[in-house]
């Protein structure tokens, strides 16, 4: 499935996965310039975080002696563990403003199910009709959230989901593989399509919908559109030559590529309602985060203990950032608040 696009590289997944860390379940670092980290772990595995609320609530995944579970971390620091019926690896990859969870798992018996955990916290398993593969990447303030699903040919399609069950199923025309990887409160979603082959390009589907379609830059191979905020302006990154550029698509369709220094490579992940977006970037020696402003300001950040990589995934309308870091030990998750 073409699913989510490097919001953490398989890379990253894989050491995530590999580390079992005997480490506090959270605690603060001295700020560094003008912000502040706080270390997000669950019980002795590594965390990675995926994702926040405006009101701060953080949810993830961890490693676990019998998979991987899904967290969310409440603003006062309590955390809480869970996963569906039935579930090995459970990944959570959205939450909403009320801390409704939307994400996706894989049974024992290797299915993999959508899911969106209610705040009180019931769980329901989602599988659009036909469906032999479901995934869930983002749940809008409505509680509408949005994915793709594999049918028994192999053909992929991206849906929304509405918070009463109701299915609305997308496939880009021509499109072999169609996934949507975010909707916004208007109902306008986005995500990526495949003709076939490795050629990856993004669209933007009206809540009345049309679907227009789009390459973040000319020639270019691939495009992986990662999120879009209220505003519906999008993010993404996008490659004509081997090499990953950020952008920004604004809702009249003008697209901003964009690198921080020294960046070999480039991934713009999340955005906020302000427009301010974060991500990370590839140098020569090390995996850094950024964040970008409307007006163009890049502030690169590292997680500051002996980090080799950090990955900045989310951001909220506070500013507020979440992610994950690898150090030589393992991997975990942080929240940085200025």
């Amino acid at each position: 499935m073409l699913s989510r696009f490097a919001r953490l590289s398989a890379t990253h997944r894989a050491a995530l996965f590999a580390s079992a860390l005997c480490v506090a379940a959270a605690w603060s670092l001295p700020a560094n310039a003008a912000a502040q980290y706080t270390i997000v772990n669950v019980h002795r595995g590594g965390a990675s975080v995926n994702a926040l609320n405006d009101t701060g609530v953080i949810t993830g995944d961890y490693y676990a002696l019998n998979g991987i579970g899904g967290f969310l971390r409440a603003g006062d620091g309590k955390l809480k563990t869970f996963d569906p019926p039935g579930a090995e690896f459970t990944f959570p990859e959205g939450i909403n403003r009320a801390g409704e969870i939307a994400g996706y798992f894989q049974d024992t018996s290797s299915n993999w199910h959508g899911f969106v955990r209610a705040t009180d916290g019931t769980i329901t398993i989602v599988d659009p009709p036909g469906s032999t593969s479901t995934n869930i990447f983002a749940i809008n303030d409505q509680g509408e959230t949005a994915g793709g699903w594999t049918d028994a040919s192999g053909a992929e399609h991206g849906f929304l989901r509405g918070s009463d069950g109701t299915i609305t199923n997308i496939d880009v025309a021509g499109a072999t593989r169609t996934v949507a990887e975010g909707v916004n409160r208007q109902g306008v979603a986005m995500g990526n399509w495949s003709e076939g082959g490795n050629a990856v390009h993004g669209f933007v589907r009206g809540s009345d919908g049309t679907i227009t379609t789009y390459d973040g830059e000319h020639g270019a191979a691939q495009t992986y559109s990662t999120a879009i905020n209220s505003n519906g302006v999008i993010v993404g990154f996008t490659s004509a030559n081997g090499s990953d550029h950020g952008f920004v698509r604004a809702t009249d369709g003008t697209i901003t590529l964009f690198d921080p220094p020294d960046s070999i490579s480039t991934r713009a992940i999340g955005i906020n309602a302000k427009g301010m977006i974060t991500g990370n970037f590839d140098t020569s020696s090390r995996t850094r985060g950024f964040v970008r402003t409307t007006a163009g300001t890049i502030t690169v950040f590292d997680v500051p203990k002996p980090t080799t990589a950090t990955w900045g995934v989310s951001i909220n309308d506070s500013g507020e950032v979440v992610g994950s870091y690898a150090t030589n030990n393992g991997m975990n998750g942080f929240l940085r608040t200025k």
